[in-house]
C-alpha cells in the first residue's frame, strides 16, 4: 500500500500545537520581509535606546551669582553707588548661605564700604575661639572678594574695619583691621 503524501501532511499539522503554528507563521512572514525593513527597526531601537539614558547634567556658569541677583533699586540715595548696594546684597546672600548661617544674623556696611558691622546670634557663645576667628575671616574675606569683583574702591582704599556685635545687646564681640587680623573681645570686655 502507498502512501499518501498529502494526507501525511495532514496528520502532521493536526499534531502541530498552536504555539508551533504561530511561531512557523512569523518565522514565514520574517523571512518574506525585506531586510532594509529589519534594518531600519534596529536603528530605530537603538536611537530611542540612547535617548532614554542619562544626560549628564548642563554646569552652571561660574558667575551664576550675577544671572540670579536682583538689580540695584532705581530708587537708591544718591550717595550710594550700585556697586556698593550689590556688594551688600552678594555678602549678606554668601554669609547667610554659608556653615556658619546659624551664627550670622545680618550686616551693615558704612563709609562706602571701608566699614563693615555684623551681627551675630546667641550662637556665638557656643563657637570655639578658633570657630569664632574663622566667622570673623570668613566675612572680612567675602567683604574683600565682592568689593574687588565689582570694583567699588578706587586704587590703594579698601575694606578698613569689620566688627562684629552680639545681636542681643550690641555688645562688640570681634573686630577685624587689615593691619592686625582677627582681635577676639573678650566677654565684660569691650574695645
Amino acid at each position: 500500500m502507498a502512501r499518501n503524501p498529502r494526507s501525511t501532511a495532514s496528520k502532521q499539522e493536526a499534531k502541530k500545537t498552536p504555539a508551533q503554528t504561530l511561531l512557523g507563521a512569523i518565522g514565514a512572514g520574517l523571512r518574506k520581509i525585506p531586510t532594509t525593513f529589519v534594518l531600519v527597526l534596529i536603528g530605530l531601537f537603538i536611537v530611542f535606546r540612547s535617548a532614554d539614558e542619562e544626560q549628564p547634567p548642563e554646569q552652571q556658569p561660574e558667575d551664576s551669582i550675577s544671572q540670579e541677583e536682583p538689580q540695584p533699586p532705581s530708587d537708591l540715595p544718591a550717595n550710594i553707588s550700585p556697586a556698593f548696594w550689590t556688594c551688600v546684597y552678594r555678602t549678606d546672600t554668601q554669609i547667610s548661605e554659608s556653615l556658619w548661617s546659624d551664627v550670622y544674623y545680618g550686616m551693615e556696611a558704612s563709609d562706602a564700604g571701608r566699614s563693615v558691622s555684623v551681627s551675630v546670634s546667641p550662637e556665638w557663645a557656643n563657637l570655639t575661639l578658633d570657630q569664632r576667628s574663622t566667622v570673623v575671616e570668613l566675612v572680612a574675606t567675602t567683604w574683600q572678594k565682592n568689593s574687588q569683583d565689582l570694583a567699588l574702591f578706587e586704587p590703594g582704599a579698601g575694606l578698613e574695619s569689620v566688627t562684629l556685635k552680639s545681636a542681643d545687646d550690641d555688645t562688640i564681640v570681634a573686630i577685624w583691621t587689615p593691619d592686625d587680623g582677627v582681635q577676639l573681645v573678650e566677654e565684660g570686655s569691650e574695645s
